[in-house]
C-alpha cells in the first residue's frame, strides 16, 4: 500500500511523484490522557479541536451564514458566493477534517470517499486525546485542493450525494465549513461585510447576538455527533 495506504488515499492521483511527499508529510502528533490540551489550529485562531464549530469561536464581524436550504432554493447563489469569495476555479485551498477515532488500541475510520471529488497529493496527520470523547481524534489535513473541486464536493453534499464530514476548508483569505444544513465562512471583517452586504437578502441573520463563550447551548447542538461516534467504538 505504500505511503499512500489509507483509506481515503486510495485514490490518490499523485503517482511516484508523491510517494515521498506522503511520507514526509506524515506528522503524528499525540497527546497524553489528562495531559496538557493540545490544540490544532488550520486558520488564524480556529481550533478545529473545539467542541464549539468556527461559527461559534468568532463574533458577528468575523462570520457569515447561508442555510442550505436557502442555497437549494436559489440555483445560482453558491456560484455567486464563489464569486464573491474570489474563488477561481485555480484557486488552492487545504482542507482539515476528522479521520478516524482511536480507543483501547481499536481504531475507527470515516468513510471519506473523498478521493471521488479531488486530486489528493499531499497530506498529514495529527492524533490528539479528546477527554470528552475520552478516545484519540485523527486530524487529516490535505493540501493545495482546487476551488472547482469544492465547488462540485458542496453541490454533491447539498444534493445528498456525499456523506457529511465535519471537515474545513481554508486558505489565507477564507474558512468555509458545509454540515447537511448550512455553510459558514468566516474572515476579516472588512471581507464579511462586503459579503453582508452582497448577500443581505440571503445569510442567516438567527445568531446575530451570539458572542463566543465556550460554553454556549448552541456549542453543545453542534458538536458534530462525535459522542455517538465514540460509543461506537466500544461496540
Amino acid at each position: 500500500m505504500g505511503f499512500c495506504g489509507g483509506s481515503f488515499l486510495r485514490n490518490c492521483r499523485g503517482g511516484s511523484r508523491c510517494y515521498l511527499a506522503c511520507y514526509i508529510s506524515r506528522i503524528i502528533l499525540k497527546t497524553k490522557k489528562n495531559g496538557e490540551k493540545m490544540q490544532l489550529k488550520i486558520f488564524h485562531d480556529i481550533d478545529i479541536t473545539d467542541p464549539a464549530p468556527p461559527y461559534f469561536q468568532v463574533d458577528e464581524s468575523r462570520r457569515i451564514r447561508f442555510c442550505l436550504t436557502v442555497l437549494e432554493k436559489n440555483p445560482g447563489l453558491l456560484k455567486k458566493i464563489f464569486k464573491g469569495l474570489e474563488l477561481e476555479s485555480h484557486t488552492k485551498l487545504d482542507c482539515t477534517f476528522i479521520s478516524a477515532y482511536e480507543s483501547d488500541g481499536i481504531e475507527q475510520k470515516e468513510k471519506l470517499h473523498l478521493g471521488r471529488r479531488f486530486a489528493i497529493t499531499n497530506w498529514k496527520e495529527s492524533r490528539i486525546w479528546n477527554d470528552d470523547l475520552e478516545c484519540t481524534c485523527v486530524y487529516t489535513t490535505i493540501t493545495n485542493l482546487s476551488a472547482s473541486n469544492l465547488y462540485n464536493y458542496m453541490i454533491a453534499l447539498m444534493r445528498g450525494h456525499q456523506r457529511q464530514l465535519y471537515i474545513c476548508f481554508y486558505n489565507e483569505a477564507y474558512l468555509l465549513y458545509e454540515s447537511s444544513d448550512v455553510l459558514d465562512i468566516l474572515s476579516s471583517e472588512t471581507n464579511i461585510r462586503s459579503l453582508k452586504s452582497l448577500f443581505k437578502v440571503h445569510y442567516d441573520k438567527y445568531h446575530l447576538e451570539y458572542k463566543p463563550s465556550g460554553g454556549d447551548e448552541n456549542d453543545q447542538s453542534d458538536k458534530r455527533n462525535l459522542q455517538q461516534t465514540s460509543s461506537n467504538l466500544s461496540t
